[in-house]
């Protein structure tokens, strides 16, 4: 199956597992296909950062390197913005 997923579900697979972890680990399994933008990993870099998470900057760092990995990285085309 090919996945896009909201940048929340990976910040709550992050902060707080649960089901939307569940998806990840499934996706990182390669069960499904993982597309990515540059805006979904923006914003996903954007939040972890924040100091309320307690997050490095190495952490956060490798979170997104993780996610670039397991996915395919996809350009937004102005017909579907």
């Amino acid at each position: 199956m090919n996945v896009v997923l909201d940048a929340n579900v990976f910040i709550s697979a992050i902060i707080r597992g649960g089901i939307p972890q569940d998806v990840i680990i499934r996706i990182a399994d390669r069960s499904d296909r993982l597309f990515i933008t540059d805006e979904i990993v923006a914003e996903i870099e954007k939040v972890l950062v924040r100091p309320m998470f307690g997050l490095s900057a190495e952490e956060v760092r490798e979170k997104i390197t993780r996610i670039k990995k397991d996915g395919t990285m996809v350009a937004v085309s102005p017909d579907t913005a």
